[in-house]
């Protein structure tokens, strides 16, 4: 092994020979004048591990050695922390774990791709529903496109607790195949999300909407479904033409943030008591933003809930799905095959969730609707019931009169409640305490009752079929680099809080006749010019310069942060591609070494 530069005055670390990662950092105390060892990466050498990256590559060789033991990762974690004697980071660890369980389950073998038919096949043995597209793109690209459903798709389908409120949403994945992760979901009463039937494509488009929709067509009772989503085009045009009785709902959410700071009005409309109420905000709106309200004028009335929103359960965002994006974060950085597996394991888990805090129920509607029916003495306190025998009465709730007439012996209130949730208000409920006439009970919609909600997330006994035994098929695998949609975008790098300090002390110093003061930091990290002055270093476009300078600072310093590196030649026509160009092959070449925190010239 040989020696790094120190670190600091008072740490070293040794390297071994290149092609090996193992290293030594040790730091030298001086009450007792001598050096320890802090921190010991080693390996086996009968196990190749390609280039030396020391931590990363060391940690993903002894996370892949204790895995085969089958460990939870908390106990996982321990024993690794013994074994380096140092803390690990939680999100090294897990990019680690990640990669060890794809090459234990021989998912990153040489043709992932390969298992793809013979996986789909098993599905379809196992009753799943799940369909493969070998497709050419619009610029004659090619693309792979596969369609699974959960276990309990058609089961919920087909089931009395069927809110038929449907959410769509595409997310990213990572790390292994490049995609899109597209996703319909539905939401059950008791407000809680799951999952319907999943899609990977190439792009967020029409194309891979259509693919979806069409597979998931036959398992929907019928098109009269509510649809919230957000506004990409491939969704409204896929609705337009598979769903056409569907009613599509654009995502509160995603409005608001397209409005920018223009929102208090757009909030006021999605918050009005009673239509009056409603119709006079929408004219606020429209004199505040008439090329916004232009937009939006045929989804208003869906959005707002004294008009004619359709019951939604009170959702007009897609929030629930963006959670559930979250939740299947881990699972998106797998290959194909196991992402589709991962993903069925998921719902049948969640689902299972639900089942168990249904469990012991035993009232006739669940325990959203109990609560909603069971006035506190609190919120009755500030109720008050005006014209109770008369036939339209009304309640006061705060500053306002809520009107309630009868339609076939049923009250109807004008806040819509009953209509966009299913169950009444806490108007209604209130009168129902002054009125006989009223029972609560006939008032709440089929799909709250606890027997049928139970029913539909019992558990699936349905089995996942795993990887092993699949004889791998030729397929035409996608391209690597697929157009993406839309205008050709600039990339922007947003600089870090410490690189646009250390830009602004530049800028200090060019001031000063590009000198720097002395004692200044900028003056022990920029190697001087020929005069002897910390200058602003003037570097030429060519990358042979670049690379040059790049040698001359690491010679000078022998240790500087990389958004330091960068801020020096931000500002001089050099490109962020060409700078890592160079730091990449010096690394290879190792002529410098990262040690994480900062790059290090080796002497």
């Amino acid at each position: 092994m040989h020696p790094y530069s120190g670190m600091k005055k008072d740490t070293m670390i040794f390297k071994g020979d290149k092609g090996c990662s193992a290293f030594i950092k040790a730091k030298y105390c001086p009450s007792d004048d001598c050096w320890s060892v802090e921190l010991i990466f080693g390996h086996s050498h009968n196990t190749p591990l390609g280039h030396p990256k020391p931590i990363k590559q060391h940690l993903d060789y002894l996370v892949q050695q204790q895995m085969q033991h089958k460990l939870d990762l908390k106990t996982l974690k321990l024993n690794i922390q013994n074994i380096l004697n140092c803390e690990i980071d939680y999100q090294a660890l897990r990019r680690s774990v990640l990669k060890a369980k794809d090459i234990l389950n021989g998912s990153h073998g040489d043709k992932p791709w390969e298992l793809l038919k013979g996986y789909i096949r098993k599905l379809k043995d196992f009753n799943i529903n799940s369909e493969i597209l070998e497709t050419q793109t619009q610029e004659g690209k090619k693309c792979v496109r596969i369609y699974w459903e959960t276990t309990y798709t058609r089961k919920l389908l087909a089931s009395p607790s069927f809110t038929r409120v449907i959410m769509m949403d595409a997310t990213f994945l990572h790390e292994f195949h490049k995609g899109k992760l597209l996703i319909v979901a539905t939401m059950l009463p008791t407000k809680s999300i799951h999952p319907l039937a999943f899609c990977y494509g190439e792009l967020e488009s029409t194309e891979t909407y259509t693919f979806m929709l069409k597979n998931l067509l036959p398992s929907l009772p019928d098109d009269n479904l509510v649809i919230i989503a957000d506004q990409h085009k491939g969704i409204i045009s896929s609705v337009k033409s598979l769903l056409p009785n569907s009613t599509y709902i654009p995502c509160a959410f995603h409005l608001k943030r397209n409005m920018g700071r223009e929102t208090r009005e757009f909030t006021d409309l999605l918050r009005a008591k009673n239509k009056d109420d409603a119709m006079e905000k929408w004219r606020t709106f429209k004199q505040r933003l008439p090329k916004t309200a232009k937009k939006l004028e045929e989804y208003i009335p869906y959005l707002c809930k004294p008009l004619q929103q359709p019951r939604t359960l009170g959702y007009t965002t897609q929030s629930p799905l963006e959670g559930l994006n979250h939740a299947l974060n881990d699972i998106r950085s797998e290959s194909v095959p196991v992402l589709i597996r991962e993903t069925l394991i998921w719902s049948i888990e969640h689902m299972l969730n639900i089942a168990q805090r249904l469990e012991g129920e035993t009232h006739m509607f669940i325990q959203i609707v109990q609560e909603a029916l069971e006035l506190t003495d609190s919120e009755s306190q500030k109720l008050t019931v005006v014209d109770e025998r008369k036939s339209n009465p009304a309640v006061h709730d705060y500053d306002h009169y809520y009107k309630i007439h009868f339609e076939g012996g049923k009250p109807v209130c004008e806040c819509r409640h009953q209509e966009v949730y299913g169950y009444p208000c806490k108007h209604i409920v209130k009168l129902s305490k002054v009125r006989r006439d009223i029972n609560l009970f006939d008032l709440v919609d089929d799909i709250f009752r606890t027997e049928n909600v139970q029913e539909v997330v019992r558990v699936d006994t349905t089995e996942v079929p795993s990887l092993e035994g699949i004889i791998p098929e030729p397929i035409d695998e996608p391209d690597e680099e697929l157009p993406q949609p839309g205008r050709p975008k600039k990339p922007k790098r947003i600089m870090h809080p410490k690189e646009i300090t250390a830009r602004k002390q530049l800028d200090k110093s060019r001031e000063t006749n590009g000198t720097v003061k002395k004692g200044s930091k900028s003056e022990n990290t920029i190697p001087p010019d020929s005069t002897g002055n910390h200058s602003y270093p003037v570097v030429k476009l060519s990358y042979e310069n670049v690379k040059k300078h790049v040698i001359t600072l690491f010679n000078e310093i022998h240790r500087i942060r990389l958004i330091d590196l960068l801020a020096r030649f931000d500002d001089n026509g050099v490109s962020v591609l060409d700078l890592h160009r160079c730091i990449t092959e010096l690394l290879e070449d190792g002529d410098i070494y990262n040690d994480g925190e900062a790059l290090v010239k080796i002497p």
